[in-house]
């Protein structure tokens, strides 16, 4: 304040003084908002600080929080203001963007279904003729075997009765496979004729000639041929 001299009136400072006041109260202001500024800078950094520890950076650089944090202790102020300073690169620094890590969530387990009554009914139906079929065809194949052995049984047992020579019967079977004429045909049948002494004998060449024409490797002409000379066999019988 103003002093009062003695006549009353009143007596002001010196300008050189006033100037000096002045100063001093701005000097003091500023002080107080750097240190403002500088506590709510390093309160950001340890909060930044904290949340980089829990979580993985998301494009907000500690490098940012360093360059306000020195630039607060070198001048007393932040050249930005804070809020968007923490957001900005520093000056001349190209900084690049830290590429978010895509975290990968399990799918949700798929709950069971329950079939209903009318499905685990088909399925049971399906079961049993997927297994009837099973044992049709087993023992469509054991029969199949027992009878090829029933067969080759007999067909022993008769060569040993009767003494016939089946490889020579082959070998006049041989011509009428492969060219089916007149003279094959007629040293078949009289071969035949010469050799049908007794039943047995009948029987032998008619079960060879069968076991010829129903062997799965036999082709159209020798099942054919040997038709024929059964046949005329019979015919001339």
């Amino acid at each position: 304040m103003a002093d009062l001299t003695p006549s009353g009136e009143c007596c002001l400072p010196p300008k050189r003084t006033r100037t000096r006041n002045r100063t001093n109260r701005r000097r003091k202001r500023g002080n107080r908002a750097g240190v403002a500024v500088k506590a709510r800078a390093a309160e950001l950094l340890e909060r930044h600080q904290l949340v980089r520890r829990s979580n993985p950076p998301r494009g907000v650089l500690l490098s940012n929080l360093s360059y306000i944090e020195s630039d607060v202790v070198s001048n007393g102020t932040s050249s930005l203001p804070l809020e968007s300073a923490v957001l900005c690169k520093p000056p001349d620094k190209e900084v690049a963007d830290v590429p978010v890590p895509m975290t990968m969530l399990p799918s949700p387990p798929i709950p069971p279904t329950t079939p209903s009554v009318e499905e685990l009914i088909q399925q049971s139906q399906w079961n049993l003729q997927q297994q009837e079929k099973h044992l049709l065809s087993l023992r469509q194949a054991q029969a199949m075997a027992a009878i090829s052995l029933a067969m080759e049984q007999q067909m022993q047992k008769l060569l040993v009765e009767t003494q016939l020579d089946m490889n020579e019967f082959d070998n006049l079977l041989q011509p009428i496979i492969d060219t089916c004429t007149k003279d094959a045909m007629l040293a078949g049948k009289n071969w035949m004729f010469s050799n049908a002494k007794t039943p047995p004998h009948c029987e032998l060449m008619a079960s060879h000639l069968r076991n010829r024409i129903t062997a799965d490797e036999a082709h159209f002409e020798l099942r054919l041929h040997l038709i024929y000379l059964t046949n005329c066999v019979l015919h001339h019988w």
